[in-house]
């Protein structure tokens, strides 16, 4: 299940695949913290995998 507090921050398209994309520092979050979104960023992932898009999907807006 997908966290209600988890926030995507970027997703990039490359070709015809969507990467999500987290930036992280190297300071201001313990290693348990950074665990806990690469968690949800797995579900996020593994969910949003299930979803059929809409056919004008990655269309430009016109």
């Amino acid at each position: 299940m997908i966290s209600k507090n988890y926030e995507v921050e970027f997703l990039a398209k490359i070709v015809n695949k969507l990467y999500l994309v987290e930036t992280k520092t190297n300071r201001g979050e313990d290693s348990q913290s950074i665990a806990t979104k690469v968690k949800a960023a797995v579900a996020w992932c593994e969910q949003a995998s299930t979803v059929t898009p809409p056919d004008n999907y990655g269309l430009p807006k016109r």
